[in-house]
């Protein structure tokens, strides 16, 4: 593939906020990205098992969750989600 696409990911579920928080039960804040890593997401990536980020398709960058195919050979389906 020798194009290279990059997407930066909003979180748009419901009782989400962009700042990247969520009410919980006892009313405080938590939150669910940290800017640093992926600690506490899973990646599923077609094709792959589950918890492999096949070829870095998410990463952190500048604190903001990223996904690029720009190492992949071949897009071939290879979709994935956190």
């Amino acid at each position: 593939m020798n194009k290279r696409y990059l997407l930066t990911i909003a979180l748009g579920v419901s009782g989400l906020w962009a700042a990247g928080a969520v009410a919980a039960d006892d009313g405080e804040w938590h939150s669910l990205f940290n800017g640093r890593d992926l600690s506490g997401w899973t990646v599923k990536i077609n094709k792959h098992p589950l918890g492999e980020n096949y070829a870095d398709t998410f990463r952190v960058e500048d604190g903001v969750i990223k996904v690029a195919y720009d190492h992949y050979g071949k897009f071939d389906e290879q979709f994935g989600h956190l």
